[in-house]
């Protein structure tokens, strides 16, 4: 059974889209837990216009007003003892018909082969959104990390900075037993998350789009996106230093190296992956120069090629005795390659060329 985590206040319609997910997912062996911190009727209502007020696997906690939402969740997360897997869908994402069904599958198959995984994500898309009363309108869709492909996770790269988001995330119920979200960290609480989960096990990449973060940019009041609320009121940059901090001295407290560690050499890691960045750019540029000094080759040995044919037999036969008979065939071999890679192949043939002409 997976047991699905899902964060609401006060936002009906998007409550309602969340919940219509989750009912079409293919995979029907579910239990949602609902962590309400808003008004006890709106997410009743909601229920009922559904239909699911019976026979569906959707219960309800009533939290108190003020509570974070990590705090919302982690007492979600307590209710869920009986499942197997764990998913977060907050109100305002939605996931494909499929994502449970192939996550779980696919689950399953790793951890037989590669036993250290704990968890999968699905690829997204970003949909930006605006609301007018109960309709909600999509202005625009993007794939979220179009770089990622199917594979493991680097620890490395989650130090760098977070590779996903809770909404695309399946993992094992036994792998966040003892892991909770930390409300002192705000908008970086997910991240941190992440990160505690990636040290207790692998996290593969399925590489299907199945999930749609959707973002309300230009919408304040309850239907704004709350991590974007939070960015703008604490500051990302004050948040992953408060972050930091907080890894630097578990690690200092318990002796070992850890996260405070690997976050500690950040910058060396982007400094790493900047590089890497930049070498695969000069290569590649490397070998579009290579790929227009082969084309300079076959034209110029196609005007050659015309040339000859004119007078196939003679110079060829003339071009390959004063070779042989030089007596320095070797040294005329070394000095063709050695111009080759001085000055290109176009002034290597067009030297030979000249050495013939001069030997007539």
């Amino acid at each position: 059974m997976i047991g699905i985590v899902m964060r609401t206040k006060d936002r009906p319609v998007l409550l309602r889209r969340a919940l219509k997910s989750v009912m079409r997912q293919s995979w029907k062996k579910w239990h949602v837990v609902i962590a309400n911190t808003g008004d006890p009727r709106v997410v009743q209502r909601v229920l009922e216009s559904l239909g699911a007020t019976d026979g569906l696997a959707i219960e309800i906690v009533h939290l108190d007003k003020e509570l974070s939402a990590e705090a919302a969740t982690n007492a979600a997360l307590e209710r869920l003892s009986g499942a197997e897997h764990i998913a977060f869908h907050d109100d305002d994402d939605s996931w494909a018909p499929d994502f449970l069904g192939i996550c779980v599958r696919q689950l399953e198959t790793l951890s037989e082969i590669y036993p250290a995984t704990v968890a999968v994500i699905a690829l997204g898309k970003r949909v930006d959104e605006e609301i007018d009363g109960n309709v909600v309108r999509v202005k625009s869709t993007e794939l979220m990390r179009p770089h990622m492909s199917a594979g493991f996770i680097s620890l490395n790269a989650m130090v760098v900075e977070n590779q996903f988001k809770n909404i695309q995330l399946l993992v094992k119920k036994s792998a966040v037993a003892k892991i909770r979200f930390n409300s002192l960290f705000g908008g970086m609480s997910d991240w941190d998350f992440h990160l505690r989960l990636l040290m207790a096990g692998d996290i593969y990449v399925i590489p299907q789009v199945l999930v749609f973060s959707h973002v309300r940019s230009s919408v304040r009041g309850p239907y704004a996106n709350r991590s974007a609320a939070a960015r703008a009121f604490a500051g990302t940059v004050a948040e992953a230093t408060i972050l930091g901090n907080a890894w630097l001295r578990a690690d200092i407290s318990s002796g070992t190296v850890g996260l405070g560690f690997l976050n500690s050499i950040r910058p060396v890691l982007e400094h790493l992956s900047w590089y890497a960045t930049q070498s695969s750019n000069s290569s590649r540029a490397m070998l579009e120069r290579l790929h227009g000094d082969i084309g300079a080759l076959g034209a110029e040995l196609s005007n050659v090629s015309g040339r000859v044919s004119r007078r196939p037999v003679r110079n060829g036969f003339k071009l390959g005795y004063l070779w042989l008979r030089s007596g320095r065939a070797l040294h005329y071999l070394l000095q063709f390659l050695r111009t080759a890679n001085s000055v290109g192949l176009r002034q290597a043939v067009d030297r030979t060329k000249t050495w013939l002409l001069l030997q007539r």
